[in-house]
């Protein structure tokens, strides 16, 4: 088994063996340190390089080192307050450059269904393949519900609600950034092990995963948490499927019910 690398405090040591050296160096005059002009951006930095080393080009990574780089250059008088909002433009353009041309590429496995404990198989002759009929929409249910099977949710300075219904999910993402995002999976059915990424960076992702299955809850915390409710006092069985969280929680919260 691949051992989690620490993130959290791999940041949290270097960015303090940063402060510490640039202390040290002030006080034998061989630069200036000042912690409070602008150097606490390294708590923002420091754990967005580790994250961006670690797993690739993500959204988390990229907003926390453009909001450290672009408060340390404003400390530094670099540059001016008029001039951040076009610099920060720049930086986010950059970023999601980067992303296009160096992001990882995520492929779904297409798995073989597992058996459905809860469905009685009749012996018979075999049914004509057809592709699988998504059920109609309620009309009473939400608007903003869907029957995708690999759902993608993002919330950038705001928030929204989404119901998913899909009957044979595969998986699915969900990015906040200085937002909330509340999903709710409880009508959805999993058949087999399924990976939902979830990434929180100053903002909140709340999901009720679907019934009938175990939730295993497995992201980066980075001055941040994730907390997996559903398996408190929950009956289940090592048969039924796997929803799988993973991702990070920078400055952010996660949470499956």
């Amino acid at each position: 088994m691949r051992k989690k690398v620490p993130v959290g405090k791999i940041a949290l040591g270097v960015a303090l063996l940063i402060c510490g050296a640039g202390f040290l160096g002030d006080i034998f005059n061989l630069w200036e340190f000042n912690l409070f002009n602008g150097w606490w951006t390294l708590f923002l930095i420091v754990p967005g390089v580790v994250l961006l080393v670690r797993d690739g080009m993500n959204t988390g990574s990229m907003v926390l080192i453009g909001i450290g780089l672009w408060q340390l250059l404003i400390a530094q008088d670099v540059i001016s307050y008029g001039e951040s909002i076009k610099v920060l433009l720049a930086i986010f353009l950059i970023g999601a450059g980067l992303v296009v041309i160096f992001g990882r590429k995520k492929h779904r496995e297409e798995a073989p269904p597992a058996a459905d404990p809860y469905r009685k198989e009749e012996p018979g002759p075999a049914a004509p393949e057809r592709e699988p009929r998504q059920p109609r929409p309620d009309p009473g249910m939400k608007k903003n519900s869907d029957f995708n099977d690999f759902p993608t949710y993002t919330a950038v300075f705001w928030g929204g609600e989404h119901k998913n219904c899909c009957q044979d999910l595969k998986g699915g993402k969900a990015d906040a950034v200085f937002g909330g995002i509340d999903i709710d999976f409880s009508n959805a059915v999993i058949t087999r092990d399924i990976v939902f990424e979830a990434n929180a960076v100053f903002g909140g992702i709340d999901i009720v995963a679907p019934k009938n299955c175990r939730v295993i809850v497995e992201t980066t915390n980075v001055f941040g948490g994730s907390e997996n409710k559903r398996m408190t006092g929950y009956a289940y069985s090592e048969s039924m499927p796997a929803f799988i969280v993973k991702g990070s929680a920078v400055f952010g919260g996660i949470e499956v019910c």
